[in-house]
Parts: structure tokens; sequence; C-alpha cells
């Protein structure tokens, strides 16, 4: 593939998010740049429309605001021989955009995302003292204050509640919402973080492989993850819960890394 940084006229707006660890046409952009796609062959720029819908495979990276000058047309995807995105899809795929501004990704959790962002930063450079702290200092009601968090977002954004309502522990995101949780892609990271970061530290001693062959974490791993799940919700959406249910989500938070006023 091939792309280009040029400037052009203007046609539509969005968000576009890049790790840091992926390259592509995006890599070299700033404010003011046009960046396309010569050929006009995916894999395209994929433009969201909503802040709160991005999805973040991957963290860290960065955030632009941009115009999209080119969208991808019927004749690009027949050539391609791909499909078009659903009607309620969210986003539009483009092969030409004009970058307007950076953002802070962080906002990507929403309005207090550096909060989670600090979260993230932490799952990612866990040590096993620290895993054992958080896992230890976790409130032995936190898993009933996180569904109480997740009930009354549900609630707000008007979803039903389903098959979810018995058991919270460990709930990462919902579907069909466009926002998937309270801190959006923020939980998913998290969880991704530590699962690595485990493998990382503890190899065979930190994971197994349960009845459906997927990879699961094993204490004081799985304990800690949890806590960090629920510190992220404590502070990324303060608005769900009390001063009291809030303290009760960050106590594994506060023993392994001590006092923090952003965790207050």
């Amino acid at each position: 593939m091939r792309w280009t940084l040029s400037s052009t006229r203007i046609a539509g707006r969005g968000y576009v998010y890049m790790p840091d660890d992926t390259p592509g046409p995006m890599a070299d952009a700033g404010p003011g740049v046009v960046v396309s796609i010569e050929d006009r062959k995916p894999p395209w720029i994929v433009v969201d429309h909503d802040l709160g819908a991005v999805h973040v495979a991957r963290w860290p990276g960065r955030l632009w605001r941009v115009e999209i000058v080119d969208a991808v047309s019927d004749a690009d995807v027949r050539r391609a021989g791909s499909a078009h995105p659903l009607k309620s899809a969210a986003y539009t795929r483009a092969v030409s955009v004009r970058v307007v501004d950076a953002l802070d990704a962080s906002s990507l959790f929403g309005e207090n995302g550096s909060a989670v962002s600090a979260v993230l930063d932490a799952a990612a450079r866990l040590t096993r003292r620290d895993a054992e702290a958080l896992a230890s200092g976790r409130h032995p009601e936190a898993g009933e204050v996180y569904g109480r968090a997740w009930r009354r977002w549900h609630r707000q954004m008007g979803l039903p509640l389903g098959h979810h309502d018995a058991d919270w522990d460990g709930v990462l995101a919902v579907g069909g919402a466009g926002v998937r949780s309270p801190v959006n892609s923020g939980l998913t990271l998290v969880h991704s973080a530590v699962l690595s970061r485990a493998g990382d530290v503890d190899r065979q001693r930190a994971t197994r492989a349960d009845d459906d062959g997927a990879t699961v974490l094993l204490d004081p791993w799985s304990t800690a993850d949890l806590s960090l799940l629920e510190a992220a919700v404590a502070v990324g959406a303060p608005a769900l819960l009390d001063r009291r249910d809030r303290e009760t989500l960050v106590r594994g938070w506060i023993t392994a890394f001590g006092p923090d006023p952003r965790f207050q």
C-alpha cells in the first residue's frame, strides 16, 4: 500500500486511533496534514463517529480528530472484494483524511480517562508482589459494588441487564451499546495488560487453559485483575457510586500502591 501527505478540501468528521506499535498511513500524521491512500486499497482508515465508540484493541496509542476528505466508495469495496459496514456501524472507512488536531488518548476512557490510564500503566508494570498486594487488599464486598455500578450504568444507557444480572465479577464489556462499558474500552485493555504481564512475570504459574481452551488467570493474578478492573470503574466513572462504594473498589489499589489523590 502507498499513502501520501498533502492538503485538499474537506467533507466529514470523526476520530482515528492508532496503537503506537502499528505502522500505517497515520504514523507520520500531524495537525493540518492530509493522509491519502493512493491505491485506494484496504486496509482503509477507520474514522469513528463518536469518541466513546472507538474500539481500542491495544494501548498505548495516539488519537486524532480528523475531517474526511474522501470516503471509501462502492467501487472501492467491489474492487477489494470486501463488504459494506452494517447500516448501524458508527464509523466511516476513508481513503483520505485531514488531521484537525491531536487529542489526549486517555479521553477514550471518558471524562476521567487520565485516571483509567494510570490503572492501565500499573497493569502493564505489575510484579508478583503487586499482584499479591492487590489480591490481599481487595475488599470482600468489591464484587457486589462493581455489579451495582454496572447495573446503574445499564439503566442510564437504557440497556437490558440480561444474564449478567447474577454475576458481574470480571465483566469487561457489553455488545450492542456503541459504548462498551462505563469506561469504554478501558476494562478490556486492563484485563489484556494483566494477562500479558502475568505471563511475562510468572509464566506457567500465572495462567491455565479452561475447558474451552481459553487462557484464564490464576491467583494472585486473577484477583489482582478484578481489583484493577474495580479501581478503573471507581475512578473512571465515579458518578455511578457514592464515596463509600468508591473506597471499597479502590482498597486493593491503595494496599498495593499507597494513597493517590486521583483515587479518593
